[in-house]
């Protein structure tokens, strides 16, 4: 499926002078190749994906209304609305355990991505039903491709995400946009990432490598490249928020990833690496061990060889960390945003 030529519509504020952080006016505009019955393509395209989504056992899709003769077999493809569709209802498709969780999380994701840049009713419910079902087929992704880790999935949510606080994404453009960013994130995360070949595979052969290339180019500008500086962090601000129970583990982890922040040669390493290093931390400030399932998020990372950015993240707190919190009265307020100065006294300490 294709992106049309106007790419993602601009965003619209409700008054552009009392927005305290600008966003850019970047546009995704997507080159492409012409193909013949484009919608009959696109729309079988969707049927398809529901369809294998359906038939998933780790997607739970089905809804309330959805009666058991009308439930869709694992090799019928053809179904009657595709999971791009904006219901009136708002009725979207969720995904199971893990995936749910994500998509329910209205009162973080709601605020924090559409709010401050949509200003019209009708156009905030479709966004955040995209969104959701946007996840939905990144969980398929996942699905049908058994090498991209769960770190992988989490990436490729925080980059849509930053393209959704940044514009006003379309239905024709869901698939290309998911499809890209998944791209992105299993070239940073997986063992074996997806390939050009991979992407226009996913996409049903709607478009051709050189519309993924493309439209990679015009995505990380849109994101201002934030892919290869601050998703490490949020990657493992995710896996936390998403696995751990203890709430101060994740006043720490936050203390260190705003901390962190300041540093390029800390954002520029591999997003897992910094992810699992801080996650560490946080864990031996409380002498804890680190629980099972965050170690799987991060599979194939050694903790036990990640010294030497542990190291570096902890010169770099004690070294410039007090200084600019005596400084930056901003930076004071990220502080005692997540965490009281108590707790934040509690890791300088422990640090120095």
């Amino acid at each position: 499926m294709k992106l049309r030529k106007r790419g993602l519509e601009e965003p619209r504020c409700v008054d552009k002078q009392t927005v305290s952080c600008k966003r850019p006016e970047n546009c995704i505009n997507i080159k492409k190749t012409k193909l013949k019955n484009k919608s009959k393509n696109q729309k079988g395209l969707l049927q398809n994906i529901k369809s294998k989504i359906l038939s998933n056992t780790h997607v739970k899709s089905y809804t309330d209304r959805v009666n058991n003769s009308n439930r869709i077999k694992k090799k019928k493809k053809v179904v009657p609305d595709d999971i791009f569709k904006f219901s009136e209802n708002n009725d979207p498709y969720q995904a199971d355990n893990l995936y749910l969780k994500l998509s329910e999380d209205s009162s973080y994701h709601n605020e924090y991505i559409f709010n401050k840049h949509i200003d019209d009713e009708k156009t905030l419910k479709h966004q955040v039903q995209l969104y959701e079902n946007m996840i939905i087929y990144l969980t398929h992704i996942c699905s049908v491709r058994h090498t991209i880790g769960i770190r992988t999935f989490y990436l490729a949510l925080s980059l849509i995400q930053d393209i959704f606080r940044r514009s006003v994404i379309k239905n024709e453009d869901a698939i290309m946009i998911s499809i890209v960013c998944m791209f992105l994130a299993s070239k940073f995360e997986d063992v074996y990432p997806l390939s050009l070949d991979n992407c226009v595979e996913l996409g049903d052969e709607q478009f051709t490598k050189a519309d993924v290339a493309l439209a990679e180019q015009e995505i990380l500008a849109v994101t201002e490249f934030r892919m290869v500086r601050t998703y490490s962090i949020e990657l493992a601000r995710q896996i936390l928020d998403t696995l751990e129970d203890n709430k101060t583990i994740k006043q720490i982890c936050d203390i260190i990833c705003i901390c962190c922040t300041f540093n390029p040669l800390i954002s520029s390493e591999k997003p897992s690496v910094v992810a699992s290093s801080i996650i560490t931390i946080c864990h031996s400030i409380l002498n804890q061990e680190v629980d099972s399932k965050i170690k799987k998020c991060l599979s194939y990372t050694d903790f036990k060889n990640n010294n030497q950015i542990i190291e570096i993240i902890r010169n770099h707190i004690h070294s410039n960390i007090p200084e600019l919190y005596n400084k930056y009265g901003c930076f004071r307020k990220l502080i005692e945003k997540v965490a009281d100065n108590e707790l934040f006294s509690f890791v300088m300490k422990f640090i120095h």
